[in-house]
């Protein structure tokens, strides 16, 4: 099985029980696995809700409260609305409303046999089966959230989806380029470096990205050897200065 727990801790000491800010209040879903893939919500897939699929711990406290076959709305001590876990639980899916200065990310955990939502506060899991296909095979890249490998120059989906040239490539040998734009209603990423070895060196940083310094929406990627791999925010160029006026 799978747990998946939110652990939220306080801005202050006195914001919660326990007398300390790293004293957090936990929601833990639990998920049934099978083959490495999520296949149901607690123990049984789309059927009764289950007491242990939700539960609750408040901050300061060592027992928790099993809310997965609890009809009504819950509200945590730090503000988090868990809606009816008894309806949505027998649905395999979970409902959170997350107070708007809490956000700062919306993560989706895909299960299967679901369908993403759209929304602001709600998704409900889907399973996606990577798919390796030729630029040539992309007529409408909008379709897909896309990982665009190869810079403009080997790629053409690099120029079309990043506005990068293959005359206008800017970056030096030993560097790659790794940046996240917006696809249509999908997200696309550009894993691109100088050379062949580069494009490969910043594949192999996204795919260990939890090691590494990834923020924003763009990066750089530089190294001499698969072993020697930095991750840096690009410089911004300053602006040219004004000539000065002549009479």
């Amino acid at each position: 099985d799978l747990n998946l727990t939110w652990v939220v801790t306080a801005d202050t000491t006195t914001d919660m029980n326990g007398g300390s800010a790293t004293a957090g209040e936990e929601i833990r879903t639990s998920w049934g696995l099978s083959s490495g893939n999520v296949t149901a919500l607690g123990d049984t897939s789309s059927g009764d809700a289950e007491a242990m699929e939700v539960k609750w711990t408040p901050a300061g406290r060592f027992s928790a409260a099993f809310l997965g076959t609890k009809d009504e709305d819950h509200r945590t001590a730090y503000g988090i609305v868990i809606r009816n876990p008894d309806s949505n639980s027998g649905s395999d899916k979970v409902v959170l409303n997350v107070p708007s200065d809490q956000v700062f990310a919306n993560i989706v955990v895909k299960g299967a046999s679901a369908k993403v939502t759209s929304g602001s506060t709600s998704y409900v899991p889907t399973k996606v089966s990577p798919v390796s296909m030729a630029a040539s095979a992309v007529s409408t890249p909008t379709s897909y959230n896309l990982i665009v490998v190869g810079g403009p120059c080997a790629n053409p989906l690099a120029e079309s989806l990043f506005s990068k040239t293959c005359d206008g490539w800017d970056l030096k040998e030993g560097e790659a380029l790794v940046k996240l734009v917006e696809n249509g209603e999908k997200v696309a990423m550009l894993v691109a470096g100088t050379t062949a070895t580069d494009t490969q060196r910043a594949g192999k940083a996204v795919a260990a990205s939890e090691k590494y310094a990834f923020a924003g929406t763009e990066v750089l990627v530089k190294g001499t050897t698969m072993a020697d791999i930095t991750v840096e925010a690009p410089s911004v160029a300053a602006p040219a200065a004004a000539e000065e006026a002549t009479a």
